[in-house]
């Protein structure tokens, strides 16, 4: 099937444990359409995909089942993939997307027929514009009313997500700004550290050392930006005391750290 390699990212969610290329990934979904067999040798018995392919526990389509699945197609769960019937078929799909990458696959079983679309950004509905436009064509079907749709949903994306202009006239932090560096705590996340140097501020957290820029927004908010291409800046507050020192930083998405140095 070729090399898949354990890695690392900044951004990973509980099924994003593997980090592998296109190319594993069309292997993977050409030995799925093959029903389990690859270049002449059994990966999967027939008897296993097609467990794979049954519906376990169906569900209404949500924001992230886009065109041409819809309430009229049917959508359902099987064991790791989406499934629902279009053109007189059953497809299978699956999505998913980390901090720059999103990717879509679909599968025609009875046809042994298959795409992978994968994208360098994460907020976009670029695969499924491809993959929608992909099974139109295949099962020869009307594609210019999806893909008017998909095209709406994906503007709304960019708006959604686009980064925020910087205020022209920022309100003051009312505190001191120099009183802020130190070491924060968080029972989930452990610990972060707030550092200044040359002027500006950063914000250290893990046994990595991972690092992020912070930098005053307006009033009370700072503005936290990690290094990461598709990821926009947090939102950062202070608690303080009758003295300005701070007691807690809460971190957008990351909760409330206690100040413990």
């Amino acid at each position: 099937m070729g090399e898949i390699e354990v890695g690392s990212q900044a951004t990973m969610a509980a099924a994003g444990g593997l980090i592998s290329t296109g190319k594993d990934m069309a292997n993977f979904v050409q030995m799925l359409a093959n029903g389990g067999q690859f270049k002449g040798k059994t990966i999967l018995k027939s008897e296993t995909v097609d467990q794979l392919f049954t519906r376990n526990m169906a569900s209404p389509p949500t924001i992230a089942e886009l065109p041409p699945i819809s309430d009229t197609t049917g959508f359902a769960f099987t064991l790791g993939f989406g499934a629902f019937t279009y053109g007189g078929e059953k497809i299978i799909e699956k999505g998913g997307a980390l901090a720059g990458v999103r990717t879509v696959i679909n599968l025609i079983p009875n046809r042994k027929a298959g795409i992978v679309v994968l994208c360098n950004l994460n907020f976009t509905a670029f695969p499924e514009s491809v993959r929608a436009y992909w099974l139109a064509k295949t099962l020869n079907q009307p594609w210019e009313a999806d893909q008017k749709t998909i095209a709406g949903i994906n503007a709304q994306m960019m708006k959604i997500f686009q980064t925020p202009e910087w205020p022209k006239n920022p309100a003051p932090f009312p505190g001191n700004v120099a009183l802020l560096p130190g070491v924060y705590e968080n029972e989930t996340y452990g610990r972060m550290e707030l550092v200044a140097k040359d002027g500006k501020m950063f914000m250290i957290g893990g046994p990595a050392k991972f690092t992020g820029t912070v930098q005053h927004w307006s009033g009370g908010v700072f503005a936290l930006k990690w290094p990461i291409a598709t990821v926009m800046y947090d939102d950062v507050t202070f608690e303080l005391d009758d003295k300005n020192v701070p007691i807690h930083m809460t971190v957008e998405g990351l909760g409330v750290y206690k100040r413990v140095k």
